[in-house]
């Protein structure tokens, strides 16, 4: 698999680059991050035209500018096309500031892109990596230029020849031309890479890959200094063998002796992404694989090689640092080294990379404290900056500066967070609540300025909450998939059972019209243990006394006996105690005139027969609109409405891409609405006819698409869609401000 990059999103694009930026300026997102703060796409570089400006790039076209020396940041998202006219939005990995106006990125997809204006609008630079078909194949993993118009990038190697290519330009990237060709690596199954390029004052270059790759450019030729399985370390006592005892238990012990070569096992096959140039012969090369950090001389052909930390030792003299990776690295003043590297350490060598300090950036046990720092630079006076993992910065103002705060549950289950949130609703301006997976449940009480940790226990790690509403102003309540409806009295201080289905059920979907009168949606398993077939039944369960007691309507919904066939109802959705839809899996629309009592199947259009409904907007009596996920084998996500209750239903897609989900519709009124997917929502102001990308710097790489959104009334506000949203993905949370403000009347 030939992925050189940082962790990353996947994005189904196919194509190749070809096209020009559609979103190109600075402070363009209307999309602000409340959690993370100050913005939470992860960051793969930094770079600092002066002590008080900074370029930090990452993740889904993520780019964000200070000009304060880190206090304040603005931030968007820069999208571009490919040859398809689909919009991508690339992870950029590297990014510098060549002066204080003129600045490159490097990423995915080919992608690299210039600004003339000190980091504010950007234009798309075409470059040999941009006409490769295969995207997997077409990564930019660094940039660098020596003047304003001399400058390097490299990246992936040819997909057929397995070599590795720099290319140069000399007019400011308007031609570029092959540098140099690295040779294959030494075994057919190593795949070639460019990972990092860095250049002396005094124009001596260096470039570190994938397998141990290190070469030298100096005077017009390249040098061979690669990390190879017979690279000798002078430091190292080739005649110490690790003695490793392991206790198997009832007295079986194994005695296992490795010698030196199994000290330095494996170092010829890292990724040496860090580069850190001390003189034009001496630089300390990191992995960011193992956390293998090896000094290099190269003033003779043969060199000399230091080993700093091995991440694969046995013996502890020769694992220092205890970092997992190191990203980055740099040294300035031909003496002072930092490098970026995993569990928010900044490593810091005052002694030309002899010995070195660890530096626990954020207090450690915070939620903050393990989050790897990815890139890195240090500015004109010494200031060193890092950017990396959920979008943490910090730099050395004052001892340590950290303005990143990110909230997230104190245990869970997975992705370090422990849980992700799937669903958000508010009651007023100030008190909303989100809730997902793990029993996950955060509450705010200042409009989302702070959260708080309300989640219940008892959940387990494959469990979320589905559906959280708040009927009126002190009462919430949230369904989820271990078939219990919850409800509290005091805005999620404390929950109590309101209705539980027996053992093998989901509650899927939930609705409330005022405190007294809801639904819910179980989907109900029944297992076999004779035949051993088991079925799947779904039922709408009715309350009219605030959950004392409970109907169940009378219509029998299709039930599949085999799991796998996915046909299960996913939402109910009610405009008054009468009239309310419920949707599923396959296409499934139901629609009920007598408070949820029996349901009637909708006819709807061929296209959306197969896709998963997840979300019913009901506006009045006759405008609905439903959206859904992408069918993974027919494709195409789900939009469609209808103007007469559901006699007649119309797609509504157009423009849309068809490769995505659409888990969440808000509608202001009949016209005016936002549409949700992955990484961006979609604004119409003509009832579904056209859509217009509304982007946020979403990031996570686990964040996924946002699942939940929520609409928040603004005091004040009198002409009926003045109200900021709230949407929810991953742990991430963003909102985006008052329509009734300038900033968003004419979004």
């Amino acid at each position: 698999m030939r992925k050189f990059t940082l962790p990353k999103i996947a994005i189904f694009v196919l194509t190749l680059l070809t096209g020009t930026n559609l979103q190109a300026q600075l402070g363009t997102s209307k999309w602000e991050y409340n959690n993370p703060k100050p913005f939470g796409f992860w960051g793969g570089q930094i770079s600092y035209a002066d002590d008080n400006t900074a370029l930090v790039v990452g993740e889904l076209g993520g780019i964000a500018k200070t000009t304060d020396g880190g206090g304040t940041w603005q931030y968007f998202a820069f999208t571009t096309t490919n040859g398809t006219g689909e919009i991508i939005r690339p992870f950029f990995n590297d990014v510098q500031f060549v002066n204080a106006n003129l600045a490159y990125a490097v990423g995915e997809y080919g992608v690299m892109i210039k600004s003339t204006n000190g980091g504010i609008n950007w234009s798309v630079v075409a470059t040999p990596f941009s006409s490769i078909s295969n995207y997997q194949y077409s990564q930019i993993h660094t940039v660098c230029f020596v003047s304003a118009d001399t400058g390097y990038i490299g990246g992936e190697g040819d997909e057929l020849t397995n070599r590795a290519t720099i290319y140069k330009t000399t007019d400011g990237g308007a031609t570029w031309n092959p540098e140099f060709e690295f040779p294959a690596p030494a075994f057919p199954w190593y795949t070639a890479a460019i990972l990092k390029i860095r250049f002396s004052p005094t124009g001596v270059g260096y470039a570190g890959g994938a397998n141990g790759l290190v070469w030298k450019y100096q005077n017009g030729s390249w040098s061979d200094y690669s990390i190879t399985p017979a690279t000798r370390y002078v430091n190292m006592d080739t005649t110490i063998a690790d003695t490793i005892i392991t206790d198997y238990g009832e007295g079986y012990i194994d005695t296992s002796i490795f010698d030196y070569s199994d000290n330095v096992f494996g170092l010829d096959q890292q990724y040496y992404r860090a580069i850190a140039i001390m003189d034009d012969t001496s630089i300390v090369v990191g992995s960011q694989n193992n956390g293998a950090f090896i000094r290099i001389n190269t003033s003779t052909a043969q060199g000399s090689y230091i080993m700093l930390n091995n991440g694969s030792s046995y013996r502890p003299e020769y694992h220092l640092l205890n970092s997992p990776s190191i990203y980055n690295a740099i040294c300035r003043n031909g003496n002072n080294i930092a490098a970026a590297s995993g569990y928010g350490q900044v490593l810091v060598s005052a002694d030309k990379g002899y010995t070195w300090m660890v530096n626990d950036v954020y207090t450690p046990g915070s939620n903050e404290a393990d989050l790897s720092f990815w890139g890195i630079d240090i500015s004109p006076s010494g200031r060193i900056g890092v950017c990396g993992e959920r979008g943490v910065i910090a730099d050395s103002t004052t001892s340590w500066r950290k303005p990143y705060s990110f909230f997230k549950k104190p245990a869970g289950g997975f992705f370090g967070g422990g849980y992700s949130l799937s669903s958000i609703s508010f009651i007023d301006a100030n008190h909303g609540i989100a809730g997902g997976s793990n029993g996950a449940l955060i509450r705010t009480g200042d409009g989302g300025d702070n959260w708080e940790d309300v989640s219940l226990a008892g959940f387990n790690s494959w469990d979320r909450f589905t559906s959280i509403v708040y009927p009126s102003v002190n009462t919430i309540i949230a369904s989820a998939t271990n078939g219990q409806l919850y409800k509290s009295i005091d805005r999620g201080s404390a929950f109590d059972l309101l209705f539980i289905e027996p053992t093998n059920a989901s509650l899927d979907g939930m609705d409330f019209i005022g405190e007294d009168t809801g639904w819910v949606l179980a989907n109900v398993r029944y297992p076999d243990n004779v035949n051993f077939i088991d079925t799947f039944h779904q039922f709408i369960y009715r309350t009219t006394d605030g959950g004392s007691t409970w109907d169940t309507s009378s219509t029998v919904f299709p039930y599949p006996t085999d799991y796998s066939l996915r046909d299960q109802l996913k939402v109910v959705k009610f405009l008054n105690g009468t009239v309310g839809y419920a949707g599923g899996d396959n296409g499934g629309l139901y629609k009920s005139v007598d408070g949820g009592l029996t349901w009637t199947k909708m006819i709807i259009p061929v296209y959306a027969s197969d896709k998963p409904i997840t979300c019913i907007e009901i506006v009045d009596e006759n405008v609905v609109y439903v959206t859904g996920e992408r069918n993974f084998m027919t494709g195409g996500g789900l939009v469609m409405k209808t103007v007469n209750g559901g006699n007649t239903w119309t797609m509504c897609n157009n423009g849309l891409p068809l490769q995505a989900n659409y888990p969440k519709i808000l509608m202001y009124n009949a016209n005016e609405g936002l549409l949700f997917s992955f990484a961006v929502s979609y604004v119409t102001k003509d009832g579904g006819a056209s859509w217009t990308p509304y982007y946020s710097n979403l990031g996570g790489f686990l964040a996924g698409d946002f699942t939940g959104a929520s609409f928040v009334p603004v005091p004040g506000c009198t002409d009926g869609i003045c109200q900021k949203v709230f949407a929810v993905a991953g742990t991430n949370i963003n909102e985006t401000g008052c329509r009734c403000s300038a900033a968003c009347k004419n979004e």
